[in-house]
């Protein structure tokens, strides 16, 4: 009999640890993909207007953005390999690029950046800022 109780209750405690997993998975997931840009979105449509010019225009450039390691109060951390490693110096300069083409209709700007960790936000603050300079 003593054997029987064992093991529902084990049944039990493992069904209870089971539902607290999946408890806290969801809670996770929840919190992971909330909207933490309530109220944005990006409107992709084009509007449908004649073009002005039979033209396409094209425009490239591209700005450093290798960070100042002058500030010993403000260090760089680097990605990978160990956690606080600092930079100490620059071996080769990092660089953002862009493309911007023009029909006289439809803009569109290309950016690559030599980075790690540019995230959604970042990308949504960007687009905002963006907006407000045109």
């Amino acid at each position: 009999m003593s054997s029987k109780i064992t093991r529902t209750r084990l049944i039990r405690i493992f069904a209870a640890v089971l539902l607290f997993a999946a408890l806290a998975l969801g809670t996770g997931c929840l919190c992971a993909f909330r909207d933490r840009n309530p109220g944005y979105k990006v409107d992709l449509a084009i509007p449908p207007k004649p073009a002005a010019t039979n033209t396409l225009r094209a425009g490239f450039a591209r700005v450093k953005i290798s960070p100042d390691l002058a500030h010993s109060k403000r260090p760089i951390y680097l990605a990978g390999f160990r956690q606080n490693r600092k930079a100490t110096a620059i071996h080769d300069d990092l660089w953002a690029i862009a493309c911007v083409l023009d029909d006289g209709r439809t803009r569109l700007g290309i950016v690559a950046l030599d980075a790690i960790g540019f995230f959604p936000d970042d990308v949504i603050s960007a687009r905002k800022r963006l907006a407000q300079d045109s």
